[in-house]
């Protein structure tokens, strides 16, 4: 595999990562309550996949580097720590309508977007083309590494915006329209959390 296709099968295996449930939930109780316009959309997004990004790159390419593997108990605790903090920030929504001040944006996103890197850090090890890993082709790895980061940005950005976009809609049905949608995404957050940490926990 060269350098070119195991890049663009990074970048299609982070865009499919990128769209987990679990990250949607996430970057819309984010997103969800606050006035929403495209720049502040856009911005809370990109951080929140950089943040995502950064984290699933140091660790997987520390990992490769040393050749060490990631167990499994660190992935079923990761989701369990991710499903908890999901678990959280629906309650939040759902009691005051957001999570955070505007002016909090961007140091929260950068930081819950690196949060849940934590449970994908073994699969992404993992999907790591074999090839690449035997004939230890550094360049490979890393364009896989770095494109799968840049997959995922791209689709927490896509989301976030089409978030945005129907947040903006929503405005328009008055009271309703303003708090119907932090109802929905703090029960779903609230749901899918204790489903994450319920499914680790029998696992």
């Amino acid at each position: 595999m060269d350098a070119l296709a195991a890049a663009l099968a990074g970048w299609i295996m982070g865009l499919k990562h990128g769209l987990g449930p679990d990250h949607c939930a996430a970057l819309a109780s984010l997103l969800v309550g606050n006035p929403l316009d495209r720049r502040r959309a856009l911005s809370i997004s990109l951080r929140f996949g950089l943040g995502h990004a950064f984290v699933l790159a140091f660790f997987v390419s520390g990992a490769s580097l040393v050749g060490a593997a990631i167990p499994e108990s660190w992935e079923r605790f990761a989701e369990m720590f991710g499903g908890l903090l999901l678990f959280g920030m629906g309650v939040v929504v759902l009691r005051r309508g957001t999570l955070h001040a505007p002016t909090s944006d961007a140091p929260r996103a950068t930081l819950i977007g690196g949060a849940f890197a934590l449970s994908g850090v073994r699969g992404l090890l993992l999907s790591l083309p074999a090839l690449l890993l035997a004939r230890h082709d550094w360049v490979g790895i890393a364009g896989y590494v770095l494109t799968f980061g840049a997959g995922v940005t791209t689709a927490m950005v896509g989301f976030g915006l089409a978030f945005g976009w129907a947040r903006s809609a929503g405005d328009r049905f008055g009271a309703l329209g303003a708090r119907l949608p932090s109802t929905l995404v703090g029960g779903f957050a609230v749901l899918l959390g204790l489903f994450w940490v319920g499914n680790n926990l029998v696992a």
